[in-house]
């Protein structure tokens, strides 16, 4: 018999998946994974728990490259190192 399909906002969703908000909402933006739902309205993406056991189990790609994700993120990583070294250099001591 099939579980329920259960609908969870941002933090159930997070929860769900053993992880910290900000962690889960870095990886949405990032591609890593999918976008949730709108079909509601525009204020709450909501994420089904049948979607979340899918991208666990590797039955479904986030929506986009994870590639890309996790170059852009790299990307993002690495400037952030450039303006720390540029303002160390900069500093007198």
């Amino acid at each position: 018999m099939p579980s329920e399909v259960r609908w969870l906002d941002a933090a159930g969703a997070a929860t769900y998946l053993s992880l910290r908000q900000e962690t889960f909402n870095k990886r949405v933006r990032h591609g890593l994974i999918p976008e949730g739902s709108r079909a509601l309205g525009n204020r709450s993406a909501r994420w089904s728990t049948e979607q979340l056991e899918a991208l666990m189990k590797g039955e479904q790609r986030p929506a986009g490259s994870a590639i890309e994700g996790i170059r852009a993120y790299v990307e993002q990583l690495a400037e952030k190192g450039s303006r720390r070294q540029a303002s160390a250099r900069g500093r007198v001591g």
